[in-house]
């Protein structure tokens, strides 16, 4: 321990108050000092106003519910309602502990913006955005708006899209799939998400309605033929098979031999760039591991090439690539999530509402700039 000078914690808005609590205890222990983290320091990178705790509250949240309730004591004028989480956390004295040495904290500013270094217009935009200051549209005249050519020829028809919400992600998935299927003549496939209707709030009331909320993207897990994609759990550590893994989805297997039939079928009379539906979920995603790409530099083809070399296990293919199965028995690491399903103001109307779903699959789509299928 005496050859540690620091401890850096990284995006600490994601960091539970206990959590802190913990470290410092823990660091107090393994040095024998009973300061603050055993009189170590402490650095923490992150921005508080990006993700949350999962099923928590951030420090900054947390520090000022107490000094609500602290305010609250002293009127009889001022009542709060408090989520169950919020509730937790306030009756925890790990998270009183945290606080308390996180109002110590000294904050250090980074102002200095690295990405794209040579666009000083978008440079000075970054800045006012991070300052607070209102933006104008005088701000805005140095940037072009994409046309609907932009997204469907030339650089963006693949491009990485960053959204604010999984509503959005799923739109833009199902626009791209179809964009993908038309650029490589293919179909999109897709079978529907595991749904919690118990817990459907505000559940559509007639089976016409929600027939017609299901149709939303929100609903469905889509396979595209060699399309870019990367995993969403921790499948195996020891193999790199884990969440935020590049693969490239190549095939789909079934158990069921009336499942294979029926998709065979409908890929011959099917035609290209149009959506098969499947009426039950694959048995597997065969995917392929460190793919190359057109685009990719040689020293990254050099390392995709000898990380295939040295894979410990079989593939499904015998043409020097790694392609391995997922199957869906791995839907019980998945996570129930709550979707926003949209309003529908047309011939069948209903009003917004949301509903718990899963994947089946630990896959999530990826798309980005087009190359030609390796063949």
């Amino acid at each position: 321990m005496e050859k540690v000078s620091a401890i850096i914690i990284d995006e600490i808005s994601m960091i539970k108050a206990w959590m802190i609590a913990y470290i410092d205890a823990r660091m107090r222990e393994a040095t024998q000092i009973n300061e603050p983290f055993g009189g170590k320091a402490v650095i923490m990178l992150g921005d508080f106003d990006q993700q949350p705790p999962v099923a928590g509250v951030s420090l900054p949240h947390l520090a000022m519910i107490l000094l609500q309730e602290k305010y609250k004591e002293r009127s009889s004028t001022i009542h709060i309602k408090r989520t169950k989480q919020e509730k937790v956390e306030m009756n925890s004295q790990l998270s009183h502990t945290k606080v308390k040495l996180f109002k110590k904290a000294g904050l250090v500013r980074l102002t200095t913006q690295h990405r794209c270094a040579e666009d000083a217009d978008h440079i000075a935009l970054l800045d006012k955005m991070s300052s607070g200051s209102p933006i104008t549209p005088a701000d805005l005249e140095p940037y072009e708006t994409l046309s609907k050519k932009d997204l469907t020829v030339g650089n963006f028809l693949f491009a990485t899209i960053i959204v604010t919400g999984n509503y959005e992600r799923h739109e833009l998935n199902a626009h791209q799939a179809k964009l993908w299927a038309q650029y490589y003549r293919t179909h999109v496939i897709r079978w529907r998400r595991k749904i919690d209707t118990s817990a459907w709030q505000g559940k559509p009331a007639t089976a016409k309605q929600i027939d017609e909320a299901q149709k939303e993207t929100c609903f469905w897990e889509y396979f595209m033929l060699m399309a870019p994609a990367y995993l969403t759990y921790n499948l195996n550590t020891d193999m790199g098979l884990v969440n935020g893994t590049d693969i490239r989805q190549h095939s789909l297997a079934f158990t069921s031999q009336d499942d294979e039939t029926y998709i065979n079928s409908m890929k011959h009379s099917t035609p290209f760039d149009n959506t098969i539906d499947l009426p039950n979920p694959p048995a597997a995603v065969n995917v392929e591991m460190y793919p190359d790409y057109e685009g990719d530099d040689e020293a990254k083809r050099t390392e995709n090439k000898r990380k295939r070399n040295i894979w410990p296990c079989r593939s499904l293919t015998d043409d020097g690539r790694i392609v391995i199965p997922i199957s869906i028995a791995h839907q019980n690491l998945g996570r129930w999530s709550l979707e926003a399903v949209h309003a529908q103001g047309g011939a069948v109307r209903f009003r917004a509402s949301k509903v718990k779903m899963k994947d089946y699959s630990p896959i999530e789509l990826g798309f980005y700039l087009p190359g030609p299928f390796p063949r």
